[in-house]
């Protein structure tokens, strides 16, 4: 459980390429293979929280905050980010169609060219 995928292949005694090959074909080893990476990111982010509790940020220290915050970020079973608030077109379209109106003006009185 090193959350490296070498490591533990070279531990079991195989080629990463072996490793991967058996979780594509067996149901249990691909099973056991996410446990044991939600082992590593769980102690992952325990180590993250020890070190912010213990010592606050600071560079240089056992773990780079930013770098195991952007590892966190990727986890594959983390929930995705709330969703952005969703455009509010109609005021955008108000906008446009005000603009559309006055280029319009503007080319009618020997201004820039009639807008497309």
């Amino acid at each position: 459980m090193t959350g490296d995928v070498a490591a533990s292949a070279a531990a079991a005694g195989m080629s990463v390429t072996a490793a991967y090959a058996k979780r594509r074909r067996e149901p249990r080893f691909a099973r056991e293979w996410r446990d044991a990476a939600a082992a590593a990111w769980e102690r992952l982010e325990a180590a993250v929280l020890r070190q912010v509790l213990a010592e606050g940020e600071r560079p240089g220290g056992a773990i780079e905050i930013a770098t195991a915050m952007q590892l966190l970020a990727r986890r594959p079973d983390m929930p995705p980010p709330p969703a952005a608030p969703p455009v509010r077109r109609k005021g955008r379209d108000v906008a446009g169609r005000e603009l559309l109106r006055r280029l319009s003006a503007q080319a009618r009185r020997g201004g820039a060219a009639e807008p497309a």
